[in-house]
């Protein structure tokens, strides 16, 4: 029997320390706006922001493959014919499938993904504009 994979310990841990190191950017452009140079920030804005990228990108594309494995595995509908389990067993499963099948997080995923590359484009804009010409 062949076991699908999602991914790679070793990518989960890499995935899980981008998180992290994008939300300390994220608190830590309050305090360099405030006590350090405006350049400093926004390289930790841009460090955060493309983290973030990094990080929702991964988990979209890793709920869409969850989704698209247990839908094509008929996953659900197996737990719920089989005399295997208990009726508890099969209830429980069930809903956890069912979760994992969830849209919801899918689309947030992809909402934050597509928010955050749309704010490094026009902080990018609004940089070129206010260069100055030669």
């Amino acid at each position: 029997m062949s076991q699908i994979k999602i991914s790679h310990h070793t990518t989960k841990q890499i995935i899980f320390w981008i998180f992290v190191i994008s939300s300390l950017c994220y608190r830590a452009i309050i305090i360099t706006n405030s006590h350090y140079f405006f350049s400093t920030a926004d390289i930790i804005w841009y460090i955060g922001t493309i983290g973030f990228i990094l990080y929702y990108g991964y988990e979209y594309f890793s709920e869409k493959k969850r989704l698209s494995n247990i839908n094509a595995s008929n996953l659900i509908r197996k737990v719920e014919k089989s005399d295997y389990f208990s009726r508890q067993d099969k209830e429980i499963i069930s809903h956890l499938l069912h979760k994992l099948t969830s849209k919801t997080s899918k689309w947030q995923y992809l909402i934050v993904l597509i928010i955050s590359i749309i704010a490094i484009f026009i902080d990018i804009i609004g940089h070129i504009k206010c260069w100055p010409l030669i």
